[in-house]
């Protein structure tokens, strides 16, 4: 093939091939994009996975190997004291840096824009098209070789950890679902009782029950109906009797005409007034106390425990169904926590020693 070309042509070829530093950069580059399709591809052989080849963003970043393998070539070809590694160091450098800041936040802003053409075409005010999110990389994904952030909230229900508290705490949760019930579940910061909750709702039955969430610091009884009409898709009134008069009306209706369970989370409840509390209790009052329209789940930290005991909530507590502590993790679960987490993100190997582990339980 090389003798059908110009003897310039082969000439600059040539040299081209033995520019050490160059070469490196392309096989790191070749390297990093043959590994992305080679993850890609254990889902399934198809037109996505393939695009992997040449595409950007995701683990691992091409970017990080082709200005990584430059900068060590450079240093081996000149010396690590000559310019240019100091110059293909510091490129290699501001290359990391765009990639898990400026390049990462496009992705962020794609991702939002994406899920506003989404929102307008459902209504069909706009042409969907979908801007790419797959942009820049975490700081985890360029200097652990992590596929995401760890420890986030957002990571898949079949992911997190099943201890036996929060297995019963799932049990009691789909108890008070299935009965209508008033259920009351506390924890400390940090606990897992929010994402407890999120798995719970992800798991129920979108044909039987409807799941209400509702988590606002200072949470009036006003404030209440109106963002539970709004998830109903209704337009609350604007007295509150009215708007509580209307929300008793389309649960009711749910319940006898869509044969669906309204399930009313409240979530950082350990923050409610008394006043919120004891709308809650007359919620809870439908048809002369003789039928209950809806499952009623309170979840907050503690304090809510202490808070329901008091005299002047004792008429709230002896409504109360179902009431669940969730303990806080031992060693051996804080443990299988961390391995757990750090398995949904793909981590190459051990990060955190056993004293480490132990410090963090502390």
């Amino acid at each position: 093939m090389l003798s059908t070309l110009p003897k310039e042509s082969v000439d600059i070829f040539t040299t081209l091939l033995q520019n050490q530093p160059l070469v490196a950069g392309f096989v790191a580059w070749l390297i990093a994009q043959l590994i992305k399709l080679a993850l890609a591809l254990r889902h399934g052989f198809n037109r996505e996975a393939l695009k992997k080849i040449y595409s950007t963003g995701g683990f691992p970043s091409s970017h990080t190997a082709t200005v990584t393998a430059l900068a060590t070539a450079c240093g081996l070809d000149f010396g690590f004291d000559s310019a240019y590694f100091a110059i293909a160091a510091v490129f290699a450098l501001v290359v990391i840096y765009d990639a898990f800041t400026l390049r990462r936040e496009t992705g962020k802003h794609a991702e939002v824009l994406n899920k506003i053409v989404e929102d307008f075409y459902k209504y069909k005010r706009l042409e969907p098209g979908q801007l790419k999110e797959l942009i820049g990389h975490t700081r985890f994904e360029v200097f652990f070789g992590l596929t995401g952030t760890p420890f986030s909230r957002n990571i898949p229900v079949e992911q997190l950890l099943e201890t036996e508290s929060g297995k019963e705490l799932h049990g009691r949760l789909n108890y008070v679902a299935r009965t209508r019930a008033f259920g009351v579940f506390t924890g400390d910061a940090g606990s897992g009782k929010t994402t407890a909750i999120r798995k719970f709702s992800q798991g129920l039955d979108s044909n039987h029950f409807r799941v209400l969430y509702i988590s606002d610091s200072a949470l009036t009884p006003r404030n209440f109906y109106w963002e539970a009409l709004h998830q109903l898709g209704c337009v609350p009134k604007f007295y509150r009797g009215d708007a509580k008069r209307q929300l008793q009306k389309a649960l009711a209706e749910m319940t006898d005409n869509e044969k669906k369970c309204p399930v009313v989370i409240v979530d950082e409840a350990h923050l409610l007034s008394r006043e919120m509390l004891q709308e809650i209790r007359f919620l809870l009052n439908l048809r002369m106390d003789s039928y209950s329209a809806l499952s009623l789940i309170l979840t907050g930290q503690t304090e809510l425990r202490e808070t329901l005991k008091l005299q002047i909530n004792e008429a709230i507590l002896q409504r109360v169904n179902i009431r669940f502590h969730l303990p806080a993790l031992n060693k051996e679960e804080t443990a299988a926590y961390i391995a757990k987490h750090l398995a949904a993100v793909k981590a190459p190997g051990e990060i955190f020693t056993q004293a480490a582990i132990g410090v963090m339980h502390e």
